[in-house]
């Protein structure tokens, strides 16, 4: 008995909670029980005054431009996505003139706020995506937002029956819509180049303040080095100006090398080594860290008193610092699974680094977790397809094509 009852309790909390949902094939359709219906309303979102308004509205637009419109305006859907539900109500319905395809669904889910026009493929030409966004977003939505549900709808549709009465009407929206998207384009753009002026700007303060610092060449140099990654990468999203000092930039870099600097023992001016010539004057360590490219050292020698100033320039690598010996030219040799993970076992991994410098060789091993299973449950499946369903709408198709939008 008490399993019964936990039974039917759950039933019933299941019909309660799916009670307001609606799915594609219990959509009431009320065209159905009178032709002249375009609208279902079964949660009385809109007052009847406006359904018989847009009804009459839609009829009218029927008998001059053969057209078939369904208005759908539901309380809920669950989880659906209201594209997926538009397009597969459109087919199941078969709105629209049968080979003409000359169908629009306009559907609104009120707990969503979410509205959608899905077209069929015959009206596309009038009805292009771009006009139907703009009537979603400038003439439903703002009235929908101040709870207006009947003013909104009914000059939402009001501008598709004005559409299909006169085809001229939407070249015109079109028109006004490519002067609006050109406008926004050049407020994007002036905003664009407003940005990447600024930021130019910036990295030119920085860059005089850093020229104009009493700091060393070297640490000049290594300030600039690390400013790297930002410039390349403000250079590449704003080219406008900051090519320009990105130029400016690499020549700050090398110039900060190579320019002479006093000798801090005597005051003579020092000479910069090359490559073969400063190897004399390089432990064995920093010697390896050269030949590893994990480090580049300058070798500055005074020639008057045989004082040096050596300068490192850390690279980009793999290599780290050595734990024995502190040369750069430690790295990850190997790493591997000694033991695989499981849903009832930890696994085991074991790493071997390993040091050019002092040929040290350390392993470290470490534990893979455990495989945990998720018991999620697979995606809902369902084609767009399906045939065309009950009711007196003449058995048009869609190619999925309109707009959607909220409030």
């Amino acid at each position: 008995m008490k399993q019964f009852l936990i039974f039917l309790f759950t039933v019933l909390s299941i019909t309660i909670v799916n009670a307001g949902q609606y799915t594609v094939e219990t959509v009431p359709n009320d065209r159905l029980k009178d032709a002249r219906d375009y609208t279902t309303n079964p949660d009385g979102i809109i007052s009847v005054q406006a359904e018989q308004k847009i009804n009459e509205m839609l009829a009218a637009s029927e008998s001059y431009a053969t057209a078939e419109v369904a208005v759908v305006l539901l309380g809920s859907i669950g989880y659906d996505d209201i594209d997926d539900f538009a397009t597969k109500l459109f087919k199941y319905w078969g709105i629209g003139k049968d080979k003409k395809n000359n169908g629009l669904l306009f559907l609104l889910v009120e707990d969503q706020k979410q509205m959608v026009f899905r077209t069929g493929s015959g009206v596309e030409g009038v009805f292009p995506d771009v006009i139907l966004s703009r009537i979603i977003r400038n003439d439903i939505s703002p009235e929908l937002k101040n709870g207006n549900f009947d003013g909104g709808i009914v000059v939402g549709i009001s501008k598709i029956c004005e559409i299909l009465k006169n085809p001229e009407v939407a070249k015109e929206i079109m028109q006004k819509e490519k002067d609006r998207e050109n406008t926004e384009l050049k407020n994007i753009f002036y905003t664009y180049l407003c940005i990447g002026i600024v930021i130019f700007l910036i990295f030119i303060a920085l860059f005089m303040h850093n020229i104009n610092s009493k700091k060393t060449n070297h640490i000049k140099c290594l300030r600039l080095r690390s400013w790297k990654g930002g410039v390349i990468g403000c250079s590449i999203l704003f080219p406008i100006p900051m090519l320009l000092f990105l130029i400016f930039y690499f020549i700050e870099i090398k110039r900060l090398r190579n320019k002479p600097i006093a000798c801090s023992n005597c005051g003579y001016k020092m000479r910069k080594l090359s490559e073969h010539e400063e190897d004399t004057y390089l432990t064995p360590s920093q010697q390896n860290e050269e030949l590893f490219n994990s480090i580049d050292y300058d070798v500055w020698l005074c020639d008057n008193c045989n004082h040096k100033e050596i300068f490192p320039y850390t690279k980009r690598s793999r290599y780290t610092s050595c734990p024995h010996c502190r040369a750069k030219t430690y790295y990850l040799s190997d790493d591997r699974v000694l033991q695989r993970a499981t849903t009832f076992s930890r696994g085991q991994g074991q790493k071997t680094y390993l040091c050019k410098n002092c040929q040290a060789k350390d392993i470290a091993k470490y534990i893979i977790p455990m495989i945990i299973i998720s018991s999620g449950s697979s995606g809902k499946g369902g084609s767009w397809g399906g045939g065309i369903g009950g009711g007196s709408w003449g058995g048009g198709g869609t190619g999925g094509g309109g707009a959607r939008g909220g409030w």
